[in-house]
């Protein structure tokens, strides 16, 4: 799927109120996910892609690594954005 779209409909889920920002949140809510995609910025740190992997592989939740830090910020209205869980499986079924 284009970029640009994957973008939009993150944005869509992030005024709908269905996206988790943060490491710890997500980490969390990913105990509970049984659906959804996680977002994982390119450009961040070694330690933290692996730790995320190794989360979504454990509960079969999709990961996104398409997009760096500031695109993902810029997308989502916010700063610094470095992990996302979106938890809209309509939502995510639309960005497959």
């Amino acid at each position: 799927m284009e970029k640009n779209r994957i973008l939009g409909y993150l944005g869509l889920a992030h005024r709908k109120g269905s996206v988790v920002f943060g490491t710890e949140k997500v980490l969390k809510n990913l105990e509970n996910a049984h659906q959804g995609i996680v977002f994982i910025a390119s450009d961040s740190g070694r330690n933290l892609q692996k730790k995320i992997r190794d989360k979504t592989k454990h509960h079969q939740i999709r990961l996104n690594d398409l997009f760096d830090s500031h695109t993902l910020s810029q997308s989502l209205g916010r700063n610094n954005i470095k992990v996302c869980l979106l938890n809209d499986e309509a939502i995510a079924r639309q960005i497959e």
